[in-house]
């Protein structure tokens, strides 16, 4: 999939649901319809392992996604670039629109990326038997288990919104030097008040997501870039973010993994 076969979703505008929500926009008779309401349901799974949210990856330049010699390799992905699993690969520069709806932090493990990097597995906090280090290289301190690296990160889980009316549920990771744009990301969701003076719910504010690089004596990479877009208009999409946030709290959805990567940076 190339960049410009891909609908970019910066969107204005009035945005709707995929799915039909009416007999009518369903096209099936209104006695087969109520026989569905009463089945609604069956056949399918609430458990969260069968209701895994992908995760918005973002390349750096040791991703293998932009690798051109490996078995990763992304055609036409460069460092910067985002990666909406199956769906688009979208440029830093452009970005995309985006509906928070949910938040929550984990203590993730990864194998060190000399053993080949991946994921281990999620923590609610710091787990007793982990040991606190200081990384050589950085000076930071870490905290390891079993040899494996546990690396504090945060969660954006929302709805990315296409501009021709797709509205898609991702989950954006956020570490390392991530945890500073989240922090600004939620002041700013927590500033926005209601008329009657309480904090607005975070999915009636959408915004537009991009990458931008940062630079240190260590080197370059790409870090995200927040900026204001427009709130959301219809009840339709307000009751689009509730559900999610709700399925997200209820844990009947859980967010993907990428065994991939590891816990410096990888594809995201």
């Amino acid at each position: 999939m190339r960049k410009d076969e891909i609908a970019v979703p910066a969107g204005r505008g009035k945005q709707q649901q995929n799915l039909p929500t009416t007999k009518k926009a369903a096209g099936l008779p209104s006695s087969l319809m109520d026989r569905a309401d009463k089945d609604a349901g069956k056949g399918t799974s609430t458990d969260r392992e069968d209701n895994v949210v992908p995760l918005v990856r973002r390349f750096q330049a040791l991703s293998p996604q932009v690798n051109k010699k490996g078995m990763d390799y992304i055609k036409g992905a460069e460092p910067g670039d985002i990666w909406l699993k199956d769906v688009a690969l979208i440029a830093g520069d452009t970005g995309f629109r985006f509906q928070p709806c949910a938040f929550w932090k984990d203590i993730v493990e990864w194998r060190p990326r000399d053993e080949g990097g991946g994921y281990v597995g999620r923590h609610d906090a710091i787990p007793d038997d982990a040991e606190e280090e200081e990384d050589e290289k950085s000076g930071r301190t870490v905290f390891k288990r079993n040899g494996n690296e546990l690396i504090d990160t945060r969660y954006h889980a929302g709805f990315v919104i296409f501009d021709d009316g797709r509205a898609l549920p991702y989950v954006i990771p956020m570490k390392g030097t991530d945890h500073q744009v989240s922090r600004s990301w939620m002041t700013r969701m927590n500033a926005k008040r209601l008329p009657s003076g309480k904090t607005q719910p975070p999915w009636m504010s959408t915004y537009i997501i991009k990458t931008k690089d940062r630079t240190n004596p260590a080197g370059t990479w790409s870090t995200w870039d927040i900026v204001d877009a427009d709130p959301i208009t219809t009840e339709e999409e307000y009751d689009r973010g509730l559900g999610l946030y709700e399925a997200f709290s209820a844990g009947t959805k859980k967010a993907d993994v990428d065994s991939s990567e590891d816990g410096h940076g990888g594809a995201m």
